[in-house]
């Protein structure tokens, strides 16, 4: 063979070839590809290897064989339970008019005016769109000793709460608001000063004389609405409301006094400075007495009606309180010094027996020593020793 002949025939195969690669690699196949027609029989490749794409025919048998897995269905989301929520209480609109009063406070014994803030309550107020007949606050105002003008009522019946009254007194009798102009004057008593005495024992029976007595802060809160009984509320209509309640907070940061040693009179250790609650607020009285090397008394007066003016303590040894209350090791507790804490609580001489008062009083004991459990019980020492305790360690 020439080598012109040869070198037609090299040409020849090498245009063959050329035209049978560019029939597999053509756009018409990749198309394919991608619509998914192809898919099984490439599947079918064994990697590496190259294949021309299978017919029609072969295409279907394929199928037949391999059928393509469904679709998955959409997951349906269960349906969850309604979920229970709480509505801020709604308003509740104040209803005008054209009546006018004018309100003075006055003092009973000494007729001299008197300045307090007031809360003014409409009697059995119309129901709204919210809420059913019943009391209801008409306005919060704060009146002067000149007396306070109140314009815009709507005639009918009405009751003050007087912050500055004596709680035991109770709340000015309800009054009506008729015509264009009305005048009420309320005569208040305002709470007093008081005085009471504390009787102190010891352990055996006997009158202690001399003790140290320290002033602690006078607790006062204010007067919650649901207190006032005799008003008759205002159901709301709507469901799930709640109603936000909100109090003046107590800054007791101020350093406390410091104890004074004091000397027992012939009535007992005199306690000065009580003042009666009045209607706004709730005080509550403390004391602390305390004797070196003993429990200490606390005393607590509610002035909400009439106080005590007796109280009795106990004070009883603190030594003989610690000796019993033993480590695992059998050594007693005074190896932790400070983790014992006893008191009693003063009690009116009027709900104790008159023989002997101070035999049904008990000390209130807490143990906290570290890498122990707290230990906490009561004490009656005209009943006895205390008994002996074993703290246990901690887990």
């Amino acid at each position: 063979m020439k080598t012109r002949d040869a070198l037609a025939l090299f040409v020849l195969i090498v245009a063959g070839l050329w035209m049978w690669r560019s029939s597999v690699d053509s756009p018409r196949s990749a198309a394919g590809l991608e619509r998914g027609a192809d898919v099984e029989g490439v599947a079918r490749n064994i990697p590496g290897e190259l294949r021309p794409a299978p017919g029609s025919a072969e295409r279907s048998a394929l199928k037949a064989v391999a059928p393509l897995p469904p679709r998955p269905a959409p997951a349906v989301e269960p349906e969850l339970p309604e979920e229970e929520f709480e509505m801020e209480q709604p308003d509740d609109p104040i209803e005008t008019g054209d009546c006018t009063l004018y309100l003075t406070l006055v003092e009973r014994g000494s007729l001299r005016p008197v300045a307090s803030w007031v809360t003014l309550y409409r009697l059995d107020a119309p129901a709204n769109e919210f809420y059913e007949h019943g009391d209801q606050v008409q306005a919060r105002l704060q009146v002067p000793e000149t007396g306070l003008v109140i314009r815009d009522l709507p005639e009918d019946g009405y009751r003050l709460v007087v912050d500055q009254i004596r709680r035991a007194q109770g709340d000015p009798a309800a009054f009506e608001v008729r015509g264009r102009n009305t005048q009420h004057e309320v005569l208040i008593d305002l709470p007093r000063e008081r005085e009471a005495w504390l009787v102190l024992y010891d352990a055996a029976g006997r009158r202690i004389e001399r003790a140290s007595i320290q002033v602690l802060p006078t607790e006062a809160r204010p007067r919650w609405p649901w207190e006032i009984r005799w008003v008759q509320g205002r159901a709301c209509k709507l469901e799930n409301v709640f109603e936000e309640v909100t109090s003046d907070a107590v800054d007791f940061g101020a350093p406390l006094p410091a104890a004074v040693e004091r000397v027992a009179e012939a009535e007992g250790f005199r306690l000065t400075g009580l003042r009666e609650s009045n209607s706004g607020e709730t005080r509550v009285h403390v004391w602390r007495a305390s004797l070196e090397g003993h429990t200490s008394v606390v005393v607590r007066i509610t002035m909400d009606s009439e106080p005590p003016e007796r109280l009795v303590g106990l004070i009883a040894p603190l030594d003989e309180l610690e000796e019993s209350i033993r480590l695992p090791s059998g050594e007693d507790v005074r190896s932790f010094p400070g983790s014992v804490s006893a008191s009693s609580l003063a009690r009116p001489a009027s709900q104790l027996p008159p023989d002997d008062p101070w035999r049904v009083l008990v000390v209130d004991v807490r143990v906290a020593p570290g890498g122990y459990e707290p230990l906490e019980f009561r004490w009656q020492p005209a009943a006895g020793p205390p008994g002996v305790r074993v703290l246990k360690l901690r887990d």
